[in-house]
């Protein structure tokens, strides 16, 4: 009996050390419940996938669109107003070709072009980042895009100014290089080669023409009568420069091809074709001069069918100066009257 007694005990404390074991496990597994405030190892990857999003993902982006940036473009805007800009009395250069204004933004009325590579003096800057350019003495405003650093200029001193165009640019052929020789000295640029026409101006002429045009610059053209045939290509040729240097702040001008006599090379029919599509389809902005007309009023003398005397283009140069110029219309507007401008009106003289 006392043998069975032991073993009954033993039982009896085997069964205890079985629930008690069995009774922390349950417990263990409450307290790892949400919200009891314990943490076990199992519980953080859910808090961390419920509520850690809840609080940075949701959360975060509404504070940064509602306050960060309101905060930084408020800051950023009081200070562009109150301070000139670092680059102030700092030489720079243009990037590429940029129109310099009157105001900071492309609203604002063109008063010249900058060149690649051409140092202006910044001055200051706007606070929408246009910059603020000594531009021949007078403050222009350029878009800092278009402006890096000068590369070879250490300081203001250095940089260079800026280059205003020539005064009036003349581009022809042999009739141009003859009225040059016959009105001498003067103050004008003169681009012209005797034989030549479109292809020669493409190839070499627009180069020159380029270097010397820009503010206030006169331009007249005065090509086709050694390449009539080329009319279309003239058309869409000068619609395309006339408007790249009008942006520069030049006034251009087309003159009619003028009056030519008997010669193996071109027709008066021929002449007058030309300048009849050439009027009627270059672009608005170029000023139209109808120099045929004024001579056959004014009366001109043709030595060998194409050339004039050294009189007839002296006085065509001062129409051109003046009269030309001044009274000078839209291309495609409709045709005036010619110009009555000097003595014996419709006289033509061929001079053998």
């Amino acid at each position: 009996m006392k043998k069975k007694g032991k073993i009954t005990r033993a039982l009896f404390s085997l069964l205890a050390a079985l629930l008690l074991v069995w009774g922390q496990g349950t417990q263990s597994r409450v307290c790892a419940a949400p919200g009891t405030g314990e943490q076990t190892a199992a519980a953080v990857p859910d808090q961390e996938a419920a509520e850690i999003p809840n609080q940075g993902a949701a959360a975060a982006p509404d504070q940064m669109t509602a306050v960060v940036p309101d905060q930084a473009a408020a800051t950023a805007s009081d200070q562009a107003a109150a301070a000139v800009s670092a680059q102030t009395g700092t030489a720079m250069q243009a990037v590429a070709a940029v129109n310099v204004r009157t105001g900071p933004g492309a609203q604002w009325q063109s008063i010249g072009v900058l060149l690649p590579g051409q140092t202006v003096l910044v001055i200051g800057e706007d606070p929408s980042g246009w910059r603020v350019i000594d531009f021949g003495g007078m403050s222009g405003y350029v878009n800092g895009t278009y402006l890096a650093p000068a590369e070879a200029a250490s300081a203001p001193e250095a940089a260079a100014p800026a280059v205003f165009g020539a005064g009036v640019v003349f581009i022809g052929d042999s009739r141009f290089v003859q009225m040059e020789e016959a009105v001498g000295e003067n103050p004008c640029v003169w681009i012209a080669e005797s034989g030549k026409g479109l292809d020669w101006f493409e190839e070499k002429g627009v180069q020159r023409a380029d270097a010397v045009i820009g503010t206030g610059t006169r331009v007249l053209i005065n090509l086709g009568v050694n390449d009539v045939r080329n009319i279309d290509r003239y058309i869409s040729f000068f619609n395309r420069k006339a408007a790249e240097w009008t942006m520069r702040g030049a006034t251009v001008y087309y003159a009619s091809v003028n009056p030519v006599w008997t010669n193996p090379y071109v027709t008066k029919e021929q002449v007058e074709a030309f300048n009849r599509k050439l009027r009627a389809n270059l672009s608005p902005g170029i000023l139209w001069i109808d120099s045929y007309s004024w001579m056959q009023a004014a009366g001109l003398r043709i030595v060998d069918g194409l050339h004039y005397d050294d009189t007839t283009y002296r006085n065509l140069y001062a129409y051109y100066l003046t009269e030309g110029m001044s009274g000078a219309v839209p291309a495609g507007a409709p045709a005036a009257l010619p110009a009555q401008a000097a003595a014996q009106p419709g006289r033509a003289e061929a001079v053998e």
